[in-house]
């Protein structure tokens, strides 16, 4: 065989290795995997989640889970994306969640400080967020894989029993005024965990 023509084949011979290791892996990636566990994660400035974490595929999951910003508790729900099943994998990560009412969390502190009279309407609040991150999963994904993510969070809180608040601050009885709404774009950061029990 001439030397061109084995320059030709040995392309060609590459990819079909190539070719043929991605099938296997393709074939054999699922089979290995675990597909519930459980995740916990500690976050800027939404606070800590704790909940079940479901594999539907290498490339996505779903979580769901209880949180709390160390004023009061909520519900928290997300997917995330990833490259697929891998020691290290990008992923991208979308969550919403909801926190019951309570006193002003790490997050509304952020944006009303703890004295004065912002701090003190927004003193027993409720409020939803959507936050999108990325980040990266690192560890073996059949047992147990860190993650570090970064992003953006939109809040929307509302600031309950304000009526009362400004008949106590302007000593008139006969105000009327609705909640009202404060909404924010901040940065997030989390770090977590995932274990994969089955």
């Amino acid at each position: 065989m001439r030397y061109a023509d084995v320059r030709m084949l040995l392309p060609s011979r590459a990819l079909a290795t190539l070719l043929l290791l991605g099938a296997t892996t393709a074939v054999a990636e699922p089979d290995g995997l675990t597909h519930l566990g459980a995740h916990l994660d500690v976050g800027i400035p939404e606070g800590a989640a704790a909940g079940l974490t479901v594999r539907l595929l290498p490339q996505l999951r779903g979580e769901v889970g209880l949180g709390t910003d160390f004023a009061k508790f909520g519900i928290r729900v997300a997917a995330v994306a990833s490259t697929g099943a891998h020691f290290v994998a990008p992923t991208l990560s979308v969550a919403y969640g909801h926190l019951f009412i309570g006193s002003t969390g790490l997050l509304v502190q952020q944006a009303v400080g703890t004295r004065g009279y912002a701090a003190e309407t927004f003193k027993s609040v409720s409020y939803n967020y959507v936050s999108g991150q990325v980040g990266l999963d690192i560890g073996p994904p059949q047992r147990f894989q860190f993650f570090i993510r970064a992003g953006l969070s939109y809040v929307v809180a509302v600031a309950h029993d304000y009526q009362r608040v400004l008949r106590e601050v302007t000593r008139d009885p006969t105000l009327e005024a609705a909640d009202p709404v404060l909404r924010l774009t901040l940065p997030t950061l989390s770090v977590g965990a995932t274990v994969y029990f089955f």
